[in-house]
């Protein structure tokens, strides 16, 4: 096959002998995938003023290009994450490789560690919790399973973290287990993308989800249309409020959904919610506690 960017890099980890995967493909490939990095860098710079004059227009030329060859890059790290994990979505125990090896492979290609420490789900992913007895116990950081990285502003995967805290801040029956949205593969909880349930080579031109870290302020799926804090609606929405039906979600659980990609305290149906046409902005502080 053919220089199809990070998804002949996704294919060839499947193909390969878990035990040589790091050798035999991840080594090798490290001067295209920091060659094709290279060419998403205007990327990592958040502009935040011209997201809504510009970005959705193009969306259908170099930029749609540029966040399904992100979306690829998405879909490697998820199958390079898979050693940290356990879990009976997937049996699947992926490449055979250190935390070490897989920052060394990331950051070759011009990828920044994230080194943060306190919880925000910006940064983190919540993969185990510890409850608390105390209700109202701030969600904090026990340990780091695997960490994050960045290109620039631009969030390219977050920290899979094990956390404690109180049941106002979220329930452990829900916050480890709902479906993780803009994701492919976990070994230990559901996910859905928008690549799901299409054929082999449809599910490639998913966009990827940007993120941004800016001047203090993070701002989550930058692509949206719909501003999931003021509860605004999508047309097939309204359509059904027209018809009596009420909203799904509330403004405040579309947030929660948006931000944490996840439910982390609100026990609805994961699998009906659709977050990928919301945006949202807040402060980088807010939620560090």
């Amino acid at each position: 096959m053919g220089d199809l960017g990070f998804r002949s890099l996704h294919e060839a980890l499947l193909d390969a002998p878990p035990e040589r995967a790091v050798e035999e493909v991840l080594v090798p490939w490290i001067p295209r995938g920091r060659e094709i990095l290279d060419g998403l860098r205007h990327h990592a710079r958040a502009t935040p003023g011209a997201w809504a004059r510009d970005t959705r227009a193009k969306l259908h030329g170099r930029i749609e290009e540029d966040l399904q060859e992100l979306y690829a890059l998405s879909r490697v790290i998820d199958v390079l994450l898979l050693p940290f994990q356990s879990g009976p979505e997937d049996t699947w125990a992926g490449p055979a490789l250190t935390l070490e090896q897989l920052t060394a492979f990331l950051t070759a290609l011009g990828l920044q560690r994230q080194e943060r420490s306190a919880f925000h789900p910006f940064q983190h992913e919540i993969v185990e919790v510890v409850a608390s007895g105390d209700p109202g116990e701030p969600i904090s950081v026990i340990e780091t399973l695997w960490p994050g990285f960045r290109m620039g502003q631009l969030l390219i995967a977050r920290a899979g973290v094990r956390v404690r805290g109180g049941g106002r801040h979220l329930d452990p029956r829900v916050a480890g287990r709902s479906t993780l949205h803009f994701t492919h593969r976990r070994r230990g909880r559901p996910t859905h993308d928008l690549g799901a349930g299409w054929g082999h080579n449809s599910q490639w031109r998913t966009r990827f989800r940007r993120d941004y870290e800016d001047a203090g302020v993070c701002y989550y799926n930058v692509d949206g249309t719909l501003d999931a804090a003021a509860g605004e609606l999508s047309f097939q929405d309204r359509e059904e409020l027209r018809e009596g039906a009420e909203p799904e979600l509330t403004a405040e659980e579309r947030v929660e959904l948006l931000v944490h990609r996840s439910f982390i305290k609100t026990r609805k149906d994961d699998l009906d919610s659709f977050p990928y046409e919301d945006t949202f902005a807040e402060p980088a502080t807010r939620r560090s506690a």
